[in-house]
């Protein structure tokens, strides 16, 4: 009978102490996915705010405005 009894008090422990599985690391790569597609949902969401946004962006930057110009009509010369 006691070999029964300490079978059971085992069987008990054993089943108390389950392993709890380690949660994943929150990594910088994860926080970069979340903003760009915020920033997506963002751009599609609010076309006004975002096309008025790439203009003050463009006439506050009008080097690289011109050499992006440059660019797309030396790669693409017959549109």
């Amino acid at each position: 009978m006691s070999n029964s009894v300490s079978i059971s008090q085992i069987e008990s422990s054993s089943t108390s102490e389950k392993k709890k599985h380690r949660r994943a690391r929150y990594t910088n790569k994860t926080r970069k996915k979340q903003l760009k597609n915020a920033i997506i949902t963002y751009q599609q969401n609010n076309i006004d705010s975002h096309r008025s946004a790439v203009a003050n962006y463009q006439h506050s930057n009008l080097e690289i405005h011109r050499a992006a110009v440059f660019r797309h009509e030396r790669n693409n010369p017959g549109i």
